[in-house]
């Protein structure tokens, strides 16, 4: 039931084969039938309702409950597959989204030791035809949080949020690739055709990315964008994506730097600085067409 996919997502065969014992303990378990309710609350948006019944599934097949978060959205793509080809979507598009499974697999693997997903609450916009992969990055249209006269952005206008799965460097040709694919995915609900992109991520926090230097990737991301909010987090609750643990100021003592991120984002908190968002905006139009 999970393998085909596995498989096509590039699981590691080990993680394959925990997930389907993981599989089987529900089934014989007989809550099969509970996870397939589960999908009707996943599918629908009620997500408390959805999370009681996973916890339930979890405690009764005595799964872990990331293993059992990650089998349930394995199970669930099954639907979402007819449900992209009826919309006249591609295959290929399908398991783009999906890939996003493997990159929390091994980021839940890195941070707890178990093949499993630890932000299942991310997902429901993969499955719901509202967030897409197109190439680097993720987009789906949301209302704009802030304005900005200088590219002529107003809160409450639709624009194009971009989010940054960990699939890989983020080389500025593979930014620029994406970005044409959006353009073009988009196109047709476009006004004028302008497509403003928005992005709030750690990855475009000033104070840390300015000590990168010119030539980092990060830096050349984060200039593309028009940052029109920052905002520091006193418990740098992003620090995991880097290191792989939470953060303590323990960890700054026992973590290694390896890269030069590590060692930057290192530094910086050494010396006092935090972690944080920025937000900011980019405008496309024909030339990406």
């Amino acid at each position: 039931m999970i393998t085909e996919l596995a498989k096509k997502l590039e699981f590691p065969q080990e993680a394959i084969s925990e997930l389907n014992a993981a599989l089987d303990r529900v089934v014989a378990s007989g809550l099969l039938g509970t996870m397939y309710d589960a999908m009707d609350k996943w599918y629908f948006d009620q997500i408390d309702d959805w999370n009681a019944l996973m916890q339930q599934i979890a405690e009764k097949a005595g799964v872990n409950r990331y293993t059992a978060d990650m089998v349930f959205l394995l199970v669930a793509a099954r639907p979402l597959a007819y449900v992209y080809k009826q919309n006249g979507l591609s295959e290929e598009l399908y398991l783009a989204i999906m890939s996003d499974l493997r990159n929390k697999l091994i980021e839940c693997y890195h941070m707890h030791g178990v093949w499993g997903i630890f932000v299942a609450w991310w997902f429901p916009w993969h499955y719901q035809l509202k967030r897409f992969a197109l190439g680097r990055l993720q987009y789906e249209a949301i209302s704009a949080r802030f304005d900005d006269p200088t590219l002529g952005v107003k809160k409450g206008d639709i624009v194009y949020n971009c989010h940054i799965p960990s699939s890989g460097p983020l080389t500025p040709e593979s930014i620029q690739d994406s970005l044409r694919k959006a353009y073009q995915f988009y196109k047709g609900e476009l006004k004028g055709g302008r497509m403003v992109v928005t992005c709030t991520s750690w990855l475009l926090y000033t104070p840390i990315v300015e000590k990168l230097g010119e030539r980092s990737n990060i830096k050349k991301f984060h200039d593309l964008f028009h940052i029109v909010d920052l905002h520091h987090s006193e418990n740098n609750h992003d620090f995991w994506r880097v290191f792989y643990v939470d953060y303590s100021k323990e960890a700054l003592d026992t973590v290694k730097a390896e890269s030069h991120l590590q060692r930057t984002l290192l530094d910086h908190l050494k010396g006092g600085g935090t972690m944080g968002e920025g937000s900011g905006y980019l405008i496309l139009d024909e030339s990406f067409s």
